[in-house]
């Protein structure tokens, strides 16, 4: 049974399918760091996979809304990292780093700090071969822990009027889609 795909991949098998996502999938990979929403974790899913995402890291949660993904989570490359609610940032930024290390990626933090810079920047950091770029969002509340980004680049989506933030499964749509133009 194939999910949420377009006419002509209605009769393929999921294996098929995720053979064909895998064919089109693009050189960089997603990691939501302690994400606290299930519907946010499952939309960012989805957003990666169309978006071309090779991976997408789970950090903190041990489940996602499904009905969000629509049937993402068949076709894209997940890798989970298990946390209590509970677990130190230190902890868990240092798992993060064994992953960039296991995996050779180059993270680049989107997240508002007094360094960041416009996310209209941050293809620049695409260094090809030597590393994959791993698009980094963090938690709906504290963001992203200060020990990362006092020590990986950041970038930020620029922003109008005086709210604060966007959702972040908005943030992760509009950063996938600036940083995949390039790619």
């Amino acid at each position: 049974m194939s999910f949420n795909v377009h006419d002509h991949y209605k009769d393929l098998s999921v294996e098929d399918l995720k053979l064909i996502s895998n064919a089109t999938r693009l050189p960089y990979t997603v990691c939501l760091l302690n994400l606290e929403y299930d519907l946010n974790i499952g939309n960012c899913i989805r957003t990666a996979h169309i978006f071309g995402a090779e991976q997408v890291f789970i950090f903190g949660r041990r489940r996602y809304d499904l009905r969000s993904t629509v049937g993402a989570n068949h076709y894209t490359n997940i890798v989970k990292y298990d946390f209590d609610e509970l677990t130190d940032d230190e902890v868990i930024a240092n798992q993060f780093e064994n992953m960039i290390y296991d995996y050779n990626l180059e993270p680049l933090l989107i997240d508002k700090t007094a360094e960041s810079r416009d996310i209209s920047e941050s293809h620049i950091y695409n260094n090809g071969d030597l590393t994959t770029p791993c698009l980094v969002f963090g938690n709906e509340n504290s963001g992203i822990p200060t020990c990362l980004t006092d020590k990986y680049p950041c970038f930020h989506i620029p922003q109008r009027g005086v709210i604060r933030s966007l959702n972040v499964a908005s943030a992760a749509a509009v950063a996938m889609y600036e940083f995949s133009k390039y790619l």
